[in-house]
């Protein structure tokens, strides 16, 4: 797995006693084109099981993350983003997928 998704995961996966990590899925790395399909990017992903929920607080049983980065002028830039996964109100794929291409660098 890449180290920064890996990273990512760790923190968004840590548990309350703040030791213990909930699992999460070996993260799946792929080239995208963000900016309306002008700017190469690398995306990595990962699936997060979250094993401690309390259903009165509604949280998903899954969570998937995203970062992607991309050129931005000299530097790189990193964009972050989650959704869960497995409820009724989950973001769908495509509009999620939509969200993150309209990623764009500044100049």
């Amino acid at each position: 797995m890449p180290d920064y998704i890996d990273r990512w995961a760790k923190a968004f996966s840590l548990q309350k006693d703040k030791k213990t990590l909930d699992k999460y899925t070996p993260a799946t790395v792929k080239q995208i084109k963000v900016n309306g399909g002008q700017t190469d990017a690398v995306q990595a992903r990962t699936t997060i099981t979250v094993t401690n929920r309390d259903p009165k607080k509604c949280p998903p049983p899954k969570f998937e993350l995203v970062v992607t980065s991309f050129t931005s002028g000299t530097n790189t830039a990193t964009v972050v983003a989650g959704r869960d996964v497995g409820t009724p109100n989950a973001i769908p794929d495509d509009v999620f997928a939509k969200i993150i291409a309209s990623s764009r660098p500044i100049p």
